[in-house]
């Protein structure tokens, strides 16, 4: 995907096409633009368990720069070969939390859109229990409660007068036949998103409907996708 092909080039491939297997995510959403790094950790499969000792010979496979991967399949085999470490299960980390939505509640309430646009982010990250300022991807959204989802929703499309909310975007998606192109231009969104800036975003009622909240927390090299599995997902909870 990235690079000459050179010696290593092989092996780099060899590192995405695990990584692949391991999230069972498709390879574009894996790799963060935004820090230009793989975060394929994130995603692992809950009944997967992974060694730190694999993660680290991964890691120095998918190294961007030639010089800081592996430079032969030998060496890969001798690095196996080696004393792991002890087992790493991500899913041990992953906890039911109880939310509470009260903060977003008073900002929305408040007038407050940019603060609430944040406070969001960081809702939807307990949720997903990905740490906190963690890009969601496209995949991440069939983890998503619809418990959680829901209650986002209704906040957002209640203190704005409907005007904003994850639904109310779903509809003006469905109305434009889903033509991502379109879709941005109604919500007042640049086409292309690779800056996340705020400055993209208008935090007031001014701002189109739908305009809110914003896709600066999407990540992946494909951000037309984001519409689309939001709206799979309302669809699935029966969010309308």
């Amino acid at each position: 995907m990235r690079g000459k092909a050179l010696p290593a080039s092989d092996l780099y491939s060899l590192g995405v096409t695990c990584i692949y297997l391991l999230t069972d995510v498709s390879p574009f959403d894996l790799f963060d633009i935004a820090s230009d790094r793989w975060v394929w950790q994130e995603h692992l499969l809950a009944n997967n368990t992974v060694s730190v000792h694999l993660c680290e010979i991964l890691d120095k496979l998918l190294q961007n720069a030639i010089s800081q991967r592996f430079q032969s399949a030998t060496e890969v085999l001798q690095t196996l070969e080696q004393q792991p470490k002890k087992l790493l299960n991500i899913s041990n980390y992953r906890t039911v939390t109880i939310i509470d939505y009260t903060h977003l509640r008073d900002l929305l309430a408040k007038g407050k859109w940019e603060l609430a646009d944040r406070e969001t982010w960081e809702l939807i990250c307990q949720a997903l229990a990905k740490p906190r300022g963690s890009y969601i991807f496209s995949s991440d959204f069939e983890k998503l409660p619809c418990e959680d989802l829901q209650t986002i929703d209704l906040l957002w499309v209640n203190y704005s007068h409907k005007r904003f909310g994850f639904s109310v975007q779903r509809l003006i998606y469905k109305n434009v036949n889903s033509d991502y192109g379109i879709f941005c231009h109604q919500v007042g969104w640049h086409i292309y998103n690779y800056s996340y800036a705020n400055s993209e975003f208008n935090f007031s009622l001014k701002a189109p409907i739908g305009h809110l909240p914003s896709r600066i927390w999407i990540g992946g090299s494909q951000p037309w996708r984001y519409p689309d599995a939001l709206a799979v997902k309302l669809a699935a909870c029966g969010i309308s």
